[in-house]
C-alpha cells in the first residue's frame, strides 16, 4: 500500500539547464488514498517514535536534509497530504466525532509535534526557492495541514487554548532580526476579480473546500538580498507560512515597526511643516459622510493616503470649531464616520446575531454608487491601520476571511447565520433527502422581490439526492458566504489596498485582524491606564480628585461609558492594542482650579483637564455629563 503512495516525479529542466524532479503526486492518487483506504490512520502509529521524547532538530535530521527524501520524510509527506484532503470536506462535528480517521487524543498528540517540526524546518531552511523538490513538497504538505488544523481550532478549539500553538523560542527571531523587516507586497492578482458569469462564480466550491495552503507574501529571496540576516529571512518565512507560532502582540509589533519605518521615510510630507500637514480638510458635522467622501476622493494612491490628514470641523451654524488638529480631530472624524456608515441602518452592512458586520446583500440595490462607498470604507479602515489607531466596527469572520483571500467553508456559515447552519446540518443527517423536495437553487430577496437563483446551470430543475447532497451543501455555503458578497468585498478590498498591501495583514487570522482593526469591546484595564498616566497642574497620586477618578473608572462605569471616556480624552473609544504604554503622548490628567466647570480635553495630547471637585458625587456627575455630551472642543 505505501509503495503505491510514493510521489510521482517528473523531470523538468531549470533555467540553468540542470534537471529537477517535480514531486507533486497525481491528485487522483491522493483522492483514492484519502477516501478509499485507511492509509492516514495506519501511517499515524509509525510516527509515534518520532513524536515522543525527541527534539525537533533530531526529528528533522532523521528526515534527511537537505533533500528530505528519507523514508520517514516520504511517509510524513504522504500522511500530511492525505489527512489534509480528508479534513477539507469534514464538518466540525465530524472532526470531533467518529468520521475523523484519528481520535481526538491522537490529533492533540500530533499537533504539537507537527507545529514544532514545521517551525524548525521553516527557520532552518527559510528560503523556499532554494529547496530541492522533495523538500519543497514536504514543506508544502506540512504547512498546509498545520494551517487547516489551526483555522479549524480557531473556529472550535482542538487544543486546550490558543497559547498551545505558540513556540516560545520564536520570539528570539524578533530580537535577532532588524527592527523593521520587509513584509512584502501584494501579487498582481491579489485583489479579487468579480466573476464575469454568476453561474461560474457558484462553482468556486464545486468539489468541496479547496486546500488552503498558507498565503505567502512576495518577500525577497535570500539570493536576491544577500545582506539579509538568517534571522530576518527566518522571520519573514515564519510570518508568511506559520505566523500563529508567534504571539499576536509580537506580530502587531512587527507590523507597527514596518509602518513606523514607512512613516519615517515620508517625514518630509508627514512632518508638522510638510505640505499634507498644512492642508486642512473642512468637515461639516451635519454633512459628515458627504464631506468625508469628498476629502478622500482626491486621495487615490499610496502617497496621498499615507500622508497626514488634518481635519477642521465646521459647526452646523457654519463657523469653524475651536481646536487645532494634532491628530485627535482626525481620529474623531474617522470614528464618527464609521459609526454612521457601518450602522446597519445606513444600508451598506448588516449585523449577525452576535452583532458582527457583513456586507448587506441589498446595498447595490439601495445605492447606485455602492462600489464607491465600499471602496471609501476600505480606505478608511486601511488608513486607521496605517495610523495605528482603532475603530469600532467588529466584522463577521465570513467577511474578514474574504479580505484575507480565504474561501469560506460550510462551518463558516454559522458565523453569518446560526439558524441556516443548523438547518444545513439537519438536511445532511436527514434519512429521506429526496422527500424534502429541494433543488440546486436558492431563494433571495432583491428590492423586496423574492426570486430563485440557480446554484449551477439548470439547478432549479435538479433535485437534491443523497448522492449529490454534499455538493449541494457546499454550493449553498459557497453562495451564502463567498459569492453573494463578492462585489462588496472586491470594492472594499480595492480601497484598503490603496493604503497598504494585504500581504502585511496575512500574518493575522480573521479573529486577530478584527482585533487589529477594532480592539476589544470589553472596556479597558484601568490599572494599566493608571500605571501609564502623567499628573500635572498640582495633581498628585493621593489628590482626592485623582483617587476619585480611578474609583469612578474602576467601579462605577459601564463598558459603554468607559468607551465614551476614552473617546472624550483620546478621540479613540478603544484602548491601544498593546496597552497604554503605547499611547503617545502619555495620558495626562491636568488640574483645573475651578470646581464648577465641566471637564474638557485636548485629544491631540491625550489630555484630560479635570477640575478640582469637592466631592466624589460632583466629579462623577460632571465627568458623565461631559463624556455623554460628545460636544467636541466647544464644551465647557
Amino acid at each position: 500500500m505505501f509503495v503505491s503512495a510514493a510521489p510521482h516525479c517528473n523531470q523538468s529542466e531549470t533555467s540553468d539547464g540542470t534537471a529537477e524532479a517535480e514531486c507533486d503526486p497525481p491528485q487522483e492518487v491522493l483522492q483514492t488514498l484519502a477516501f478509499a483506504t485507511p492509509l492516514a490512520e495506519r501511517l499515524f502509529p509509525t510516527f509515534r517514535g518520532l513524536m515522543r521524547n525527541r527534539s525537533a532538530q533530531d526529528v528533522f535530521e532523521t528526515l534527511g536534509p537537505p533533500m528530505l527524501a528519507a523514508p520517514e520524510a516520504i511517509r510524513l509527506r504522504v500522511f500530511c497530504s492525505v489527512y489534509a484532503l480528508q479534513l477539507q470536506p469534514m464538518y466540525d462535528y465530524e472532526f470531533f466525532g467518529a468520521a475523523n480517521p484519528l481520535r481526538l487524543d491522537e490529533v492533540r498528540e500530533l499537533l504539537p509535534f507537527l507545529n514544532r517540526l514545521t517551525y524548525h524546518f521553516v527557520t532552518t531552511m527559510p528560503d523556499q526557492a532554494a529547496l530541492l523538490p522533495a523538500a519543497r513538497a514536504l514543506r508544502t504538505s506540512l504547512t498546509s495541514l498545520i494551517c487547516l488544523l489551526y483555522h479549524r481550532h480557531r473556529r472550535k478549539a482542538i487544543l486546550e487554548n490558543d497559547s498551545a500553538w505558540i513556540i516560545p523560542e520564536s520570539r528570539a527571531l524578533l530580537r535577532r532580526a532588524p527592527s523593521a523587516i520587509n513584509l512584502g507586497v501584494d501579487a498582481p492578482d491579489e485583489a479579487m476579480e468579480p466573476a464575469d458569469d454568476e453561474d461560474e462564480a457558484m462553482e468556486i466550491d464545486d468539489e468541496g473546500p479547496q486546500s488552503q495552503a498558507p498565503e505567502r507574501s512576495s518577500v525577497p529571496s535570500a539570493s536576491a538580498t544577500s545582506s539579509q540576516t538568517l534571522a530576518e529571512r527566518a522571520l519573514q518565512a515564519t510570518l508568511a507560512e506559520i505566523p500563529h507560532v508567534l504571539p499576536f502582540e509580537d506580530r502587531v509589533s512587527v507590523l507597527h515597526s514596518a509602518i513606523l519605518a514607512d512613516q519615517e521615510e515620508r517625514r518630509a510630507y508627514r512632518g508638522p511643516w510638510g505640505p499634507s500637514a498644512m492642508e486642512k480638510h473642512q468637515i461639516r458635522r451635519n454633512f459628515l459622510v458627504e464631506d468625508g467622501i469628498a476629502a478622500f476622493e482626491g486621495l487615490d494612491d499610496e502617497q496621498g493616503l499615507r500622508d497626514t490628514f488634518r481635519v477642521e470641523f465646521i459647526a452646523p451654524d457654519g463657523t469653524p470649531e475651536s481646536g487645532v488638529d494634532g491628530g485627535g480631530l482626525f481620529k474623531e472624524f474617522m470614528v464618527h464616520i464609521c459609526r454612521e456608515m457601518f450602522d446597519p441602518e445606513f444600508g451598506l452592512f448588516s449585523a449577525t446575531s452576535d452583532h458582527t458586520l457583513y456586507p448587506a446583500t441589498s446595498a447595490f440595490a439601495k445605492y447606485r454608487q455602492a462600489a464607491d462607498l465600499y471602496t471609501f470604507l476600505g480606505k478608511v479602515v486601511g488608513k486607521a491601520i496605517y495610523e495605528m489607531f482603532l475603530l469600532e466596527p467588529q466584522f463577521s469572520r465570513v467577511f474578514v476571511n474574504r479580505l484575507l483571500g480565504r474561501v469560506n467553508e460550510v462551518d463558516d456559515v454559522a458565523s453569518l447565520d446560526k439558524e441556516l447552519h443548523k438547518n444545513m446540518l439537519q438536511i445532511k443527517e436527514c434519512p429521506d433527502v429526496e422527500g424534502l423536495g429541494i433543488t440546486f437553487s436558492i431563494s433571495v430577496t432583491e428590492k423586496g422581490v423574492h426570486k430563485d437563483i440557480d446554484l449551477i446551470p439548470g439547478g432549479s430543475d435538479l433535485p437534491v439526492t443523497r448522492e449529490n447532497l454534499t455538493r449541494y451543501l457546499h454550493l449553498m455555503a459557497n453562495f451564502r458566504t463567498n459569492v453573494q458578497f463578492q462585489r462588496h468585498t472586491t470594492a472594499f478590498l480595492s480601497g484598503l489596498q490603496k493604503v497598504l498591501p494585504v500581504a502585511w495583514l496575512k500574518m493575522f487570522d480573521p479573529y486577530e485582524l478584527n482585533t487589529l482593526i477594532s480592539g476589544s469591546t470589553a472596556g479597558f484595564d484601568v490599572k494599566d491606564l493608571r500605571a501609564n498616566t502623567v499628573l500635572s497642574g498640582g495633581y498628585q497620586d493621593d489628590s482626592p480628585c485623582v483617587v476619585w477618578l480611578w474609583k469612578l473608572l474602576q467601579e462605577d462605569l459601564e463598558p459603554e461609558d468607559m468607551s465614551k471616556f476614552l473617546m472624550f480624552c483620546t478621540s479613540c473609544s478603544r484602548a491601544p492594542l498593546l496597552g497604554f504604554q503605547n499611547l503617545n503622548p502619555k495620558f495626562c490628567v491636568h488640574r483645573v482650579p475651578d470646581s464648577e466647570r465641566l471637564p474638557t480635553s485636548a485629544t491631540c495630547a491625550n489630555l484630560l483637564k479635570l477640575p478640582d471637585y469637592v466631592s466624589y458625587e460632583s466629579l462623577k456627575s460632571k465627568v458623565l455629563q461631559a463624556i455623554r455630551a460628545e460636544a467636541g472642543f466647544d464644551l465647557s
